[in-house]
């Protein structure tokens, strides 16, 4: 048991650290100059290289992987060129809503999909079983991304019936209807 953990632990940290240096490529790879977003357009570019030089931008390319990877293991993911908001800080106001929306469609999905799990596998090879096969191949195969913008576009814009975003309604009591609504 100790062996196979060793030999598991031997295995991930290389395909860990391959994965951080592949996204550390890809965040520097994006196009532009992060201190543009920083600074005001009028300033010189002698205050844009003072700026670079205090970012860390102008040390050597494995220099800021390391510097990057020593931060990230110890929790700090910097701060967001766009709202200048620790990205940490901006993670946790995200992430109990996530969680309540993971969660809710979980259990959504399962109230649907165990009833009719079981009605088709105890009426196999009738219309519904097929219908729902069909069903569930094609709700497998569309993006979920273009699904939901679809059924927002339809139950929010078209028939009116469901909010198309937010938690709560501005202004609302933010109850509990008002908010599975919202999911």
């Amino acid at each position: 048991m100790v062996n196979y953990i060793i030999r598991r632990l031997l295995i991930s940290i290389p395909v860990l650290l391959g994965v951080t240096f592949l996204n550390f490529v890809l965040i520097n790879m994006a196009p532009g100059d992060p201190v543009d977003m920083y600074v005001n357009p009028d300033v010189s570019e002698a205050d844009k290289e003072i700026r670079r030089a205090a970012l860390g931008l102008n040390d050597p390319f494995m220099l800021r992987y390391v510097k990057w990877l020593w931060l990230l293991v110890h929790g700090d993911l910097g701060h967001s060129f766009s709202s200048f908001q620790p990205v940490t800080q901006m993670i946790a106001e995200r992430l109990l809503p996530t969680l309540i929306l993971m969660g809710a469609s979980i259990l959504f999905g399962y109230l649907i999909a165990i009833p009719i799990g079981i009605y088709c596998a105890v009426k196999q090879n009738t219309k519904f079983d097929y219908l729902m096969s069909a069903g569930s191949f094609m709700g497998v195969s569309i993006p979920s991304f273009f699904l939901g913008l679809g059924l927002i576009y339809v139950f929010g814009v078209q028939l009116g019936v469901l909010p198309t975003g937010g938690m709560n309604t501005m202004g609302g009591t933010g109850g509990f209807w008002d908010s599975l609504k919202h999911l």
